[in-house]
């Protein structure tokens, strides 16, 4: 199944992004960002900021990052905290506004996210001429991040709260109306976006954050994700956290191990 753009878009459908999608189009500060401009075909522009962390580097960037944004954030947010994963390595970073959100064209809807995901790996592949390229996403950017992981070649995955939306959105309201209610919108979440199958179809080496005492998306589902991964793949576990929470001193520090495991797996991948 091909996922279309946001034309005729079925009143289902329609409600089906209402729940999941919390896009915004307000002004937000982009400091120590650049601002770029894509063709979304059949929706207009895709709005992208560019940043970067880590130490200067006249050769250019060492790894590319291609980020996702989670449900109501934005690509306006700051990325400082990706300094975090390889302090020596200069990151430049691609956060993605989905049509909707900030100045990108459309509506928010869930049938965008495949041509959206895409069109943006197209353009920073053709940007990083081989330099490494890393998809990150947080909670609903985990869907496009898992999308494209499936579907074409990147050098590494990293993820925060998964979440297999069907699974997820039912797992709302699990008996009478409002149980069906949740099936029946769930049926409408486009199959390109499934995110246990397309995990299972991904073959990069990836590291997944999940939260244990998440209210947003249930600890069990994302772990049905992470078991689900086809690829080499390091899970960390914050077993205080709810959603999007910051990991502790100690969890920090099992998160730059996992980080440096996979510098190791993208540079073994290179040469």
């Amino acid at each position: 199944m091909t996922a279309k753009p946001d034309t005729g878009l079925s009143l289902f459908a329609w409600m089906t992004d209402r729940v999941i999608l919390g896009a915004t189009r307000h002004p937000i500060p982009a400091e120590g960002k650049s601002r770029r401009v894509l063709t979304l075909p059949g929706v207009g522009q895709l709005e992208i900021w560019v940043s970067r962390v880590g130490p200067d580097n006249d050769e250019g960037p060492d790894v590319y990052v291609l980020k996702f944004p989670g449900t109501a954030s934005r690509a306006e947010d700051s990325t400082d905290a990706l300094a975090q994963w390889w302090p020596e390595r200069c990151v430049e970073i691609w956060s993605v506004n989905p049509p909707g959100y900030g100045s990108s064209s459309g509506r928010a809807s869930l049938r965008n996210f495949p041509s959206m995901s895409r069109t943006a790996l197209e353009a920073l592949r053709s940007e990083a001429d081989g330099i490494p390229v890393v998809l990150y996403g947080e909670s609903l950017g985990c869907v496009s991040s898992l999308h494209l992981a499936a579907r074409h070649p990147v050098d590494a995955v990293l993820l925060r709260d998964p979440p297999p939306l069907r699974e997820t959105v039912r797992s709302r309201y699990e008996t009478g109306i409002l149980g069906w209610v949740a099936g029946f919108l769930a049926q409408h979440i486009p199959e390109e976006l499934d995110t246990i199958e397309n995990a299972s179809k991904a073959a990069a080496p990836a590291v997944m954050v999940l939260s244990q005492l998440d209210r947003v998306v249930p600890f069990n589902l994302q772990r049905r994700v992470a078991e689900a991964y086809c690829g080499p793949r390091q899970s960390l576990v914050l077993t205080e956290a709810d959603h999007g929470d910051q990991p502790s001193p100690v969890e920090l520090g099992k998160f730059k191990d996992l980080t440096g495991w996979l510098w190791a797996a993208i540079e073994q991948e290179q040469q």
